[in-house]
């Protein structure tokens, strides 16, 4: 972790600075740095590179959590609605000036982050055990290789190449379809 900071933004400066509604927190469009309502900067970028901002909310509650992107794109534009979701355009997700952010659906968030080669899912995911390949072989092979043979082949579960059959996971590769699933015998 790492607190953000640097730049000669002026917290005491108004015309600098945006009040963020609902957290009164207030923030640099320009620089998408955050400050607390005294003029202390605050926010910590994590490991996964989002820039959060962890207050006590009142004196009887436990701690809130805001994203930096979200407090600037909301201090600009107003609340984000339902379903969407703050996109940062550079890749960098500690890079949150409001010249760097887009509002996006989810989906062509994870088709940006797919474009971008920087999606977590498939062979890119440290979980996985797979590649793009075979899960595109295990979809071909439905009516000629069983299951179990792709499961004992790969050391992976049954379970894990009948997802990939039917589209629950590897849903992401292009021009892939999910196969049909083989009826069970009888």
């Amino acid at each position: 972790m790492r607190v953000v900071g640097g730049g000669a933004v002026n917290p005491r400066d108004p015309t600098q600075l945006v009040t963020h509604p609902s957290s009164g927190l207030r923030v640099c469009l320009s620089t998408g740095r955050v400050f607390d309502p005294d003029g202390l900067e605050v926010g910590i970028q994590t490991s996964d590179t989002y820039v959060r901002v962890i207050r006590r909310a009142t004196a009887a509650s436990s701690r809130v959590t805001w994203y930096a992107h979200r407090l600037v794109w909301e201090a600009a534009h107003g609340p984000i609605p339902e379903g969407m979701q703050i996109d940062h355009l550079d890749c960098d997700a500690g890079n949150n000036a409001l010249s760097n952010l887009d509002l996006v659906t989810p989906q062509e968030n994870r088709a940006r982050q797919a474009e971008r080669n920087i999606a977590r899912y498939g062979c890119r995911s440290h979980h996985c055990k797979l590649t793009p390949e075979q899960a595109v072989a295990i979809r071909n092979s439905v009516d000629t290789i069983p299951s179990r043979v792709w499961a004992k082949r790969l050391g992976v579960a049954p379970r894990t190449v009948n997802q990939i059959r039917t589209g629950r996971t590897w849903a992401h590769l292009p021009g892939v379809r999910a196969a049909k699933v083989r009826p069970k015998k009888t």
